[in-house]
């Protein structure tokens, strides 16, 4: 009969198995208070004096009962575009080559859907569940909404040095004082702009301003950024003024916070991203101005470009003056960028702002074998090997701080990754999981913004659901 000991409510039991014709002392916790114990069967060792606790049984089912057997290993990876898609593809192939593992791909290529936390709708049960998930999707939401229970296994149980851990991936910047780690940054993905070349060296000809343009650190509001653009569309005809590419509804949200984000305490904004934001204490005069901006980008945008196949990427137009980009994309339209205008350069957003659009890699909360989740993780995706692969193939970009310094790696990419060092360091990064209640917002906020790209939208009427949206849906609690 197996020992139990009863510690504060927590419940441990010590037994002896059969496995593999040899008898093993174990431990497991049976009960926690919280329920968010590891439900794994330990071995209990010696290492000369000492007592080892060794994860002998990580990945095999039902050892207690004499009928043991491997547990399935499940993959889940995403795509948003070609390369990404392309990819994943051929890491399939190489997953698949584990013994019982099966890899999932999600591919979002073709659709404006929102990507809701897909993780909430499966349950790991007898499985090994790794999974790629959006930064932003999981932080917030790592328990069910009214449920308590987590979504995401919390790594820093058995990560054993997570200061070097942080000091050699690029987490969010905001996360350094975090105890639980839900994940490991897989590639970043920061939101920018990018400018026609010819509209580049039309700017450096005029005023400070429209030279600060050019420079692309940010110092300039969209109000400039517009009036610069329209100047150059005026000598140039045809012209779409702004274009965004398409990855999800999501984006179009994004896009909204950049524009308020970007707008002067001074003149009545929010200022920069600060380490905690709360939408519910926006104005109305400052939703009103973002809004009218977003509605100045969106409106020559959809009456000028031309519909694309449905069965294509979804890329900017090509003649777009200014386009706004999350790195993944960027990447994905270089080869459609108009030779005849000399193709595009990144600039920052207004304001010298980014969005976070990070991927992380997870293990789903009650799967079996969480330690040896993490050394597939680590083994298969989270290296310095794949980080180079990634951005090389346009992926994203490397999560390992050490190569935004690295000026060989950079020399294999089409902009130097030292230009994204802020972005990495969380310097002026609009985190949206930061946002109070930003996760309850987003659905109805997608909605509300995506009637601006229709022609007879009642800009006032938006403007006033908007507000009524961020002041009381933001301000909630659960």
């Amino acid at each position: 009969m197996p020992l139990s000991r009863l510690i504060n409510s927590d419940i441990i039991l010590f037994d002896s198995v059969s496995y593999a014709g040899r008898e093993f002392s174990t431990l497991r916790v049976e009960r926690s208070a919280d329920s968010s114990h590891d439900r794994g069967i330990y071995e209990i060792g010696m290492a000369g004096d000492s007592i080892e606790i060794l994860p002998t049984f990580d990945l095999v089912l039902d050892v207690e009962k004499g009928d043991p057997r491997t547990a399935e290993i499940r993959v889940l990876l995403d795509a948003g575009t070609e390369s990404q898609n392309t990819h994943n593809e051929r890491l399939k192939k190489q997953l698949d080559d584990i013994g019982h593992s099966h890899t999932t791909l999600l591919d979002h290529r073709r659709t404006l859907l929102r990507r809701e936390f897909t993780h909430s709708l499966l349950t790991a049960r007898h499985e090994l569940w790794l999974v790629q998930f959006d930064a932003y999707e999981a932080q917030p939401r790592a328990h069910a909404s009214g449920s308590g229970q987590l979504l995401l296994y919390d790594l820093s149980r058995f990560i054993e040095d997570i200061p070097k851990l942080r000091r050699e991936l690029a987490f969010p910047a905001w996360e350094k004082g975090r105890a639980p780690v839900y994940g490991l940054p897989y590639f970043l993905n920061p939101s920018f702009l990018v400018i026609r070349s010819d509209f580049a060296k039309f700017l450096s000809d005029g005023s400070e301003t429209w030279k600060a343009i050019a420079a692309g650190a940010g110092a300039y509001s969209w109000q400039d950024l517009m009036a610069a653009a329209r100047a150059f569309q005026h000598r140039h005809p045809g012209s779409i003024l702004f274009d965004y590419a398409e990855e999800t509804l999501e984006t179009l949200n994004c896009l909204f916070l950049e524009v308020l984000f970007s707008l002067p305490k001074d003149q009545g904004g929010i200022g920069p991203p600060a380490p905690t934001m709360r939408l519910a204490d926006v104005s109305r005069d400052c939703i009103r101005t973002a809004t009218a901006m977003l509605d100045e980008l969106l409106r020559e945008r959809e009456s000028l470009r031309p519909p694309q196949s449905s069965e294509s990427q979804r890329v900017v137009h090509p003649d777009a003056i200014i386009s706004r980009h999350w790195y993944t994309t960027y990447r994905q339209n270089l080869p459609a960028m108009s030779k005849e205008t000399g193709g595009g350069r990144p600039i920052r957003l207004p304001g010298d702002l980014w969005t976070n659009g990070d991927w992380h890699f997870g293990i789903l909360e009650g799967s079996v074998g969480p330690r040896k989740g993490l050394e597939i993780i680590r083994d298969q995706f989270v290296n310095e090997s794949t980080a180079v692969n990634l951005v090389v193939e346009g992926v994203g970009l490397p999560a390992f701080r050490r190569f935004y310094s690295d000026q060989g790696l950079s020399s294999l990419v089409d902009w130097p990754l030292s230009w994204f060092a802020p972005y990495m360091h969380g310097v002026r990064v609009i985190y949206r999981s930061r946002i109070a209640n930003y996760w309850r917002v987003a659905p109805a906020l997608s909605y509300q913004l995506a009637s601006l790209t229709v022609p007879s939208g009642n800009l006032d009427a938006i403007c006033d659901t908007l507000f009524s949206l961020v002041t009381t849906e933001a301000a909630s609690t659960d």
